[in-house]
């Protein structure tokens, strides 16, 4: 192969490689200027996730999809940075994310910790997004203890929302509809682990 030939070859992997990626990247939360415009098919989905001294991650997909998309929330724990929700009990992130309007599942979760990685999977929580609302889907308060995981989903939109509104002041003035996902039990992944 020729050395221009190659190089271009290589590019061309490279690119698609990095498509790819974006394609399949996780969503970033909205930046501050962000607000609808009349047109919009959009809506805005609020939540927080926390664990103790974990790395976690939330899955969301649109419920009609027939493949995985690979789009997830994420907070990466690190001793030397303060996280948005820093609490004795646990470290977490507030995602705020605009998603096409339709009917969307969030289907599994990770947890990271120690160098080894906890999938949690066989639950799954839907919801709905209108163009131009705002929903609250709760504190996701993913916990472990190095066999399985749970999620306690905590009611903390009086915090949560007001983080929101300074993070995204074009939308501080519209409401927020609480849409909480339930809660699993550490019984149900338990008894989930042991069919299996």
């Amino acid at each position: 192969m020729k050395p221009s030939v190659f190089i271009l070859f290589t590019m061309g992997v490279l690119l698609s490689f990095l498509g790819g990626c974006t394609a399949h990247a996780p969503k970033d939360n909205l930046p501050p200027s962000y607000h609808f415009r009349d047109t919009t098919k959009f809506g805005v989905v609020v939540y927080s996730q926390v664990s103790d001294h974990s790395t976690n991650r939330v899955f969301i997909e649109e419920e009609a999809s027939v493949k995985d998309q690979l789009n997830y929330s994420e907070f990466i724990y690190h001793p030397l940075y303060t996280p948005m929700i820093n609490k004795e009990e646990y470290q977490g992130a507030l995602h705020f994310l605009a998603l096409p309007e339709g009917d969307y599942v969030m289907n599994r979760w990770h947890v990271q910790t120690g160098g080894k990685l906890l999938v949690q999977t066989g639950w799954t929580a839907t919801f709905h997004v209108e163009p131009k609302k705002i929903i609250y889907l709760g504190r996701l308060n993913i916990k472990e203890d190095g066999q399985q995981t749970w999620m306690d989903v905590e009611d903390q939109l009086g915090e949560d929302g007001v983080m929101f509104q300074k993070a995204v002041p074009k939308l501080a003035e519209l409401p927020i509809n609480k849409e909480l996902v339930p809660s699993v039990a550490k019984v149900l992944t338990s008894l989930e682990a042991e069919t299996k």
